[in-house]
């Protein structure tokens, strides 16, 4: 009884792994190619967008520099919030950018290391 039972998972395990084994050969590829797309899009999306905010650096320069010129003490203060806010924006845009650089050379240059790196990520 028991060893009908077990050929019986055996012959269901079996018929699995070779359904998969279609399953596999036909969608891998696929799924390869829309890891390697979302990959490039979403680092570029990340470039664009610290690259947007660190546009912003040099007017909030020139408004604290502006407000520098003036000598009163709501001028001063404005022109600390304007400075503090420049150095802010051009420490998050920066390292913003450092830090999606290196994924977005991988994902053009050597896409199969990015999907093996993807792969490492959620095997974690």
């Amino acid at each position: 009884m028991k060893e009908d039972t077990l050929t019986a998972i055996g012959e269901q395990v079996l018929g699995w792994l070779r359904a998969s084994e279609e399953l596999v050969v036909t969608q891998a590829p696929l799924l390869v190619e829309e890891i390697i797309f979302y990959g490039r899009a979403k680092e570029a999306a990340y470039i664009v967008l610290f690259g947007v905010i660190l546009i912003f650096a040099p007017f909030l320069m020139r408004k604290c520099a502006r407000h520098m010129k003036e000598s009163s003490a709501e001028d001063d203060f404005k022109a600390g919030v304007s400075g503090f806010a420049a150095g802010v924006t051009l420490l998050v845009g920066s390292i913003g950018i450092l830090v999606h650089v290196e994924p977005l050379m991988l994902v053009y240059c050597a896409p199969k290391l990015y999907v093996l790196k993807w792969l490492a990520y959620l095997i974690r």
